[in-house]
């Protein structure tokens, strides 16, 4: 089980890193200058906005395609991991701060949770269509997004309704343009590999590591043919 877990938590790892870097990429050739310089940005910050929607599409698909007593485990053991990379974050050999103990960390990961998570409920009861349903997930992630590089913090509320986080104009036109160009392929072939792993077995920890190399192999064939 332990060794599915560590392999589950690398794949998204390796993908938050991935949309990272190619977020980082296209704040350098954001030409309207929407943003503050983009080596002055913290990067713990969008980082962990990152990571958070991701993690609520991994507990997305193990809800539907797994069975019940692995979802708080995996997650739990997803988040700890994250947490202590966040709060050891390197980058250019310079160790970046972030002011979130573990309490704050997760009632920020729980918040985040409960915002994506509403809107599937919405639509569960038949109030929005599926197509309003994933434009208010990646407007909601995006929101986030935008404010944790403007605002070099991560945006929280209290209540249960989410009030729009303040953000010029300018930066949410660039967020969008750099996700559709840069950051939604790399969330497709995540949500690709996780669907490819979690229908193979209602248990993933029971397969074994060819297994496991046998059914991203074929994936990556798919994906290239």
């Amino acid at each position: 089980m332990q060794n599915n877990f560590e392999l589950m938590n690398d794949i998204l790892r390796v993908t938050v890193r991935a949309m990272a870097e190619h977020l980082r990429t296209g704040l350098q050739k954001d030409t309207l200058g929407a943003f503050p310089n983009e080596k002055k940005i913290n990067p713990v910050y969008p980082t962990f906005e990152i990571f958070s929607y991701l993690l609520f599409q991994l507990d997305y698909f193990v809800a539907a395609d797994q069975e019940e007593k692995l979802r708080r485990p995996l997650f739990d053991f997803i988040a700890d991991d994250m947490f202590e990379a966040l709060v050891n974050f390197v980058v250019d050999d310079m160790l970046e701060t972030v002011c979130m103990d573990k309490r704050t960390f997760d009632s920020t990961l729980d918040k985040r949770m409960e915002e994506y998570g509403g809107i599937l409920v919405d639509w569960n009861r038949g109030e929005i269509t599926y197509e309003l349903r994933n434009k208010k997930l990646l407007q909601g992630f995006l929101d986030n997004l935008t404010y944790a590089i403007s605002k070099q913090d991560s945006f929280s509320w209290e209540g249960k309704i989410k009030p729009l986080p303040w953000t010029d104009a300018n930066e949410v036109l660039i967020m969008h343009i750099i996700f559709k160009e840069m950051l939604l392929p790399i969330e497709i072939r995540f949500r690709r590999i996780l669907r490819s792993i979690f229908t193979a077995n209602p248990d993933f920890t029971q397969l074994s590591t060819d297994k496991l190399e046998e059914i991203l192999l074929q994936m990556e064939q798919d994906i290239s043919s």
